[in-house]
């Protein structure tokens, strides 16, 4: 995944977003993932709901891919907002657009 990335930041910055998507806003840091967040992924998700966890793992899966999630759950399993999120980043990937879309879920989350 490090080639979609201009650098770590930017690819934090993304899981970032992913997790305040889910509300999960303290488990991902400018620097990675919170040890909260490596403790959720031992743990498989613990005690979040569907969404959140499906969220999780997508950042998870962004940082190093081991967030282990498939595509046939996220479609079936993710609300329409966060479904339309991971959508638009991957225009974004796309597009060579991940600052506007980091930019642009930090103005919705606002």
């Amino acid at each position: 995944m490090s080639v979609l990335f201009r650098n770590d930041q930017q690819r934090a910055a993304v899981c970032q977003a992913l997790c305040e998507k889910a509300g999960l806003q303290s488990l991902w840091t400018p620097a990675g993932p919170s040890e909260r967040a490596t403790q959720l992924l031992r743990q498989y998700g613990g005690t979040l709901s569907t969404g959140e966890h499906l969220m999780f793992l997508t950042a998870w899966a962004v940082w190093n891919g081991d967030g282990e999630v498939l595509l046939a759950d996220l479609i079936e399993r993710l609300d329409s907002s966060n479904l339309e999120t991971l959508g638009t980043l991957l225009v974004a990937f796309a597009q060579d657009g991940i600052d506007e879309w980091v930019q642009e879920q930090g103005r919705q989350t606002s």
